[in-house]
């Protein structure tokens, strides 16, 4: 999948939800095996959590910084 998101140089975000169910460290080990997984720089990985409020605001400016990029 990664592939072709690449090849059709398709800016590419994601968000890791219920980021509040593990700990500050368990989070930020999860977190680097999916950065990984998915090829990903870290600004383009975003943990939130509906509940605390976590990441959201990093996750709107995330999606207005990628639909700034695909207008360019």
């Amino acid at each position: 999948m990664q592939d072709v998101l690449v090849e059709g140089e398709t800016h590419v975000l994601a968000a890791l939800t219920k980021g509040d169910k593990l700990s500050t460290g368990e989070r930020r080990t999860r977190e680097g095996e999916l950065r990984e997984e998915l090829e990903l720089p870290e600004d383009q990985v975003v943990v939130t959590s509906a509940k605390t409020g976590e990441g959201i605001s990093d996750l709107n400016e995330a999606i207005a910084g990628l639909l700034g990029k695909a207008t360019e």
